[in-house]
């Protein structure tokens, strides 16, 4: 897959913007041109500007791939148990892009207050959500614990259904004795 490639042509992409951005200033400098010639040199270049993705330093595509494999080689779908934390407030659902008639501006009159952040945990497996969970603030270890300690009287040993519990990399699921806790039930 051609996934490898990414981060390091996305440092280039802004590598190559930034000397743009400095080559524009270096021009109008030395030649005095203004902003509207240096705008059609710029749209000769064939770029343009965009939002600038930030991957995770630690993303190993490889390692990510290898675990897939071996989640599909050696765990049946019904026996997974999937957890990862999301979060929302009333600006969640606002969209930055819409549609207007040709000559007018898009406007939607809108409110520039966040309200209340909820950090919305759910436990998810083929059957369903097995535990839920909604806080009004970030998840720390210790309410991760206790999230834990009730999902576990909801799953099974393994090789049951709803045996594997699957967490992502956050530093909330980091505490001490998860191994355990999880094994032990």
């Amino acid at each position: 897959m051609t996934y490898h490639y990414i981060p390091e042509a996305q440092k280039w992409l802004v590598l190559r913007m930034s000397l743009q951005e400095m080559m524009e200033k270096e021009i109008k400098k030395v030649t005095g041109m203004g902003q509207m010639t240096i705008s059609r040199i710029k749209s000769n270049w064939r770029h343009t500007g965009g939002v600038i993705t930030r991957p995770a330093c630690e993303h190993d595509e490889e390692l990510r791939l290898q675990f897939q494999a071996d989640i599909d080689k050696n765990y049946p779908p019904d026996t997974l148990v999937f957890v990862d934390e999301s979060a929302c407030n009333w600006l969640t659902t606002n969209h930055q892009k819409a549609w207007a008639p040709i000559g007018k501006q898009v406007c939607r009159h809108d409110y520039f207050v966040w309200g209340q952040r909820y950090s919305i945990l759910p436990a998810i497996s083929l059957d369903g959500v097995l535990h839920l969970d909604i806080l009004t603030c970030s998840w720390t270890a210790e309410e991760f614990r206790s999230f834990v300690d009730i999902l576990l009287d909801k799953m099974n040993p393994y090789p049951e259904k709803n045996s594997v519990l699957i967490l992502d990399n956050a530093s909330a699921h980091h505490f001490e004795d998860l191994q355990e806790m999880v094994e032990g039930q």
